[in-house]
């Protein structure tokens, strides 16, 4: 039966994800669809769930490419929550491209994405289909403030383009990891040739445009606030890689966009030749951010040590395991983001807040919002870009439809800030 949305997968996130549709204040204003590959799980889900007879429950294992194929026609937006990506997710984008279906999903894999927008970018575009990776932890909060701190800027001048230099994200959380998240870090290490995770993570390797390259690998970070007294200090952040490829292919697109249709808005939409993106999760010292960092890095090498990464991965949390639907509002989600013009004159400071697990609920809450502005009804709200198709990152697909979205939840606070006077204090 033709559905609205389609949502694949019943683990943990898949779960939240249809919990929160069910409960949305606009339920009456569209439909949707569950599909999973156990027909036991998604009695279940339907059961505990309490959903009623219209949402359609299709049995699909997505390494079945008829199946994938028959659900994918039957929806206008397909929420992918399988992964990992890089074994699962290209037979459902490439579904989806081939049937005019715009497609949502929460992976954090740039050697993926790198795929798919090899594969699919162009042909996307001739079927006029939305194709938005990584819409949740990875990467909305990064993308988001960044192009939300250069809407800032550029309001400092409404008649000129404003270039923005250097965009820094601190960024501060309390969850859990999810064991969909181990599941694809062990996959990645694995499963993907190395040359393509060396060059997924390579500068600007998910941009059309190639831009400063990225800086060297730090150990400890310092961000402090425009005309303020407040430092920021931390560690290297996880996602930092998967965060930074999609802004920066953002950064890319923009560009592309006005070098191909260059018009006094294109332009405008910019970040500009000098721009550098880096983020970084928060500690209470330097010093803790060092040996956070060195953490880091000897966690993913433990990975690579035959005999040490068996007891690594016992250690991991496993597929399906998660927590407690009572549990997933616990937690929290903390990012600033301070940008700076390229001339130093002018600073923005994009702070994005949430209560909830990260992993478990923000995101399910992020990707059903941005599956909801892909409906028909909705994309005509979209940037003229995004409705075109083609593989595209939350800020170029969504920008301000998304940030409205998430403040109009009352789970989410986005906001941003001019600051370019030194008698300002934050």
């Amino acid at each position: 039966m033709p559905t609205d949305l389609l949502v694949l997968g019943t683990g943990v996130t898949g779960r939240q994800t249809i919990r929160y549709l069910q409960t949305h204040p606009a339920r009456g204003s569209f439909t949707f669809s569950i599909a999973g590959r156990s027909q036991s799980k998604l009695d279940v889900l339907v059961s505990e769930l309490a959903l009623p007879k219209d949402v359609d429950v299709l049995l699909v294992d997505v390494k079945n490419v008829d199946q994938v194929e028959a659900a994918v026609k039957t929806a206008k937006v397909v929420l992918n929550t399988v992964g990992p990506y890089w074994l699962h997710g290209t037979p459902v984008v490439g579904a989806c491209v081939r049937n005019g279906v715009n497609y949502v999903d929460l992976t954090g894999e740039a050697h993926w994405v790198k795929d798919i927008i090899q594969a699919y970018d162009y042909y996307a575009t001739k079927t006029h289909s939305i194709i938005v990776p990584c819409c949740g932890l990875d990467c909305i909060p990064s993308d988001i403030t960044t192009y939300l701190s250069r809407k800032t800027i550029a309001s400092s001048d409404r008649d000129a383009f404003v270039p923005i230099g250097k965009s820094i994200s601190a960024c501060k959380f309390s969850g859990i990891m999810s064991g969909g998240t181990a599941s694809t870090i062990i996959t990645a290490m694995e499963s993907v040739p190395p040359a393509t995770r060396k060059w997924a993570n390579s500068s600007y390797a998910l941009s059309p445009v190639v831009g400063t390259p990225n800086g060297p690998f730090r150990f400890v970070y310092s961000l402090t606030l425009p005309f303020s007294s407040r430092t920021l200090v931390g560690g290297h952040h996880m996602m930092s890689q998967v965060d930074r490829a999609i802004v920066q292919r953002s950064w890319g697109l923009f560009e592309y966009n006005a070098i191909t249709s260059p018009n006094k808005e294109t332009q405008r939409a910019r970040y500009g030749r000098d721009f550098e993106y880096a983020e970084f999760m928060i500690t209470p010292s330097k010093i803790y951010g060092f040996l956070f960092s060195v953490g880091l890095m000897l966690g993913m090498m433990s990975l690579f040590v035959p005999g040490l990464s068996y007891f690594v991965k016992k250690l991991l949390p496993q597929p399906g395991d998660g927590l407690k639907d009572a549990d997933v509002q616990k937690g929290f989600l903390d990012i600033t983001n301070v940008t700076t013009s390229a001339s130093g004159k002018a600073h923005a400071v994009t702070t994005f807040k949430a209560k909830g697990d990260p992993g478990y609920y923000l995101s399910c809450i992020m990707l059903a919002e941005c599956a909801l502005a892909l409906l028909p009804s909705e994309t005509h709200k979209l940037p003229k870009f995004a409705q075109r198709g083609g593989v595209l990152t939350p800020a170029t697909a969504f920008g301000d439809v998304i940030v409205d979205r998430l403040n109009k939840t009352g789970v989410f606070k986005v906001e941003s800030e001019l600051i370019a006077a030194k008698d300002r204090v934050y």
